[in-house]
């Protein structure tokens, strides 16, 4: 008999419990965020979900894996599953929406920590960069740029170069506040990011009016 051929094993016991799997990530990112990616233990997150470590891996192979589920559900919880609509003929309301999103993002104690960890990792992990990336910052900028094509096709802006534009837009928001969030000495507050909003938008509307 061909060992090679013969059936994979079937899966017993219960099927996967959706609560039990929120409880998992949501210990792992309140672990994540007091110590770190090298300072978390699966042992430690199975503990404070209620669940034993083999359930833990069951669902997530590595705390690699765990880390990336953890962000994507503060991406989530943040942003939403899609982008804010935006009509093409009405750029200011679209650019202070998306820009309201991104700033939501960015500001947000759990995404800078999240940011803190994978600047720690270096070279290590890069699946995890890359997940944090690809859902996240990239995943606005992509939207940004295909809204800035069709709002420049549609007459109501004039942007040749659809994805610069959007990363410097977004760009835009990366300054001295969001740096001094980063080091831990305090983020800008709601009036001073309304502010920010309001001049970003009028500045990137006056450089690409159409024309």
């Amino acid at each position: 008999m061909n060992q090679d051929k013969s059936p994979a094993p079937t899966r017993r016991g219960r099927p996967r419990d959706p609560e039990r799997l929120q409880r998992i990530v949501a210990a792992a990112a309140r672990q994540f965020h007091e110590h770190g990616l090298s300072g978390t233990s699966m042992d430690a997150i199975a503990a404070e979900a209620g669940v034993s470590k083999m359930t833990v891996y069951s669902h997530f192979p590595s705390k690699g894996d765990l880390f990336i589920a953890a962000v994507a559900s503060r991406t989530a919880e943040l942003m939403g599953t899609d982008m804010p609509a935006m009509d093409p003929l009405k750029p200011k309301q679209a650019l202070t929406a998306i820009g309201r999103a991104f700033l939501r993002l960015i500001r947000d104690d759990q995404v800078v920590q999240h940011h803190r960890i994978l600047f720690g990792l270096r070279d290590a992990h890069p699946e995890v960069r890359l997940a944090f990336h690809d859902q996240g910052p990239d995943r606005m900028c992509q939207a940004l740029a295909a809204y800035l094509a069709e709002a420049t096709r549609q007459g109501s802006l004039k942007v040749r170069q659809p994805t610069l534009a959007a990363n410097q837009f977004m760009g835009l928001f990366l300054g001295m506040g969001q740096l001094r969030h980063l080091l831990n000495l305090g983020k800008p507050g709601e009036p001073e990011d309304e502010a920010l909003l309001k001049a970003n938008v009028a500045l990137f509307l006056k450089g690409h009016e159409p024309g």
